[in-house]
């Protein structure tokens, strides 16, 4: 009897952890239909008072009024870029909440330029050794710009 319990909560635990080893983010739908996601592998905390649950991690904060929250839960994927698979050799273009635009996917020593909408070139950054690279938008205009890197560009916008 004690063998059957101790196996069946071993397969529990194990089960378990399979389960939570695949889920990476944490994400937040609000009642107009907004999705937030949160990388679990920054450490995101959520704290609550009477009327406002906030989530703080890492790399981002927002706060949301409790009564505006749908719902929150954990995901396998990042729902709110829209690419659930990104393959190797694609390139995936994150416009942040903290003003940052993150390439991510690239080449090392590839070269991502940023212009305005008329054409000016307002930064050109090289990726080092990593595969990702951070352009920070604060001291640039709401707007459109485009990101141009290896021979694609493409529309972001600043709000």
């Amino acid at each position: 009897m004690t063998k059957r319990l101790l196996l069946f909560f071993i397969t529990i635990l194990a089960a378990y952890h399979v389960q939570s080893a695949t889920l990476q983010y944490l994400v937040v739908e609000t009642n107009d239909g907004n999705l937030f996601s949160f990388v679990l592998s920054d450490a995101p905390v959520i704290t609550f008072d009477k009327l406002t649950m906030r989530i703080e991690s890492k790399s981002k904060t927002h706060s949301f009024e409790i009564s505006d929250v749908k719902e929150y839960s954990f995901s396998e994927n990042d729902v709110t870029s829209g690419l659930e698979n990104v393959r190797a050799n694609e390139l995936r273009i994150i416009n942040d909440e903290n003003g940052n635009i993150i390439i991510d996917g690239l080449q090392p020593n590839s070269i991502v330029r940023l212009y305005s909408i008329n054409g000016k070139e307002q930064s050109v950054t090289m990726s080092s050794s990593g595969d990702r690279v951070y352009i920070n938008l604060d001291s640039l205009p709401k707007g459109i710009y485009i990101v141009s890197v290896n021979n694609k560009s493409f529309k972001v916008y600043k709000k």
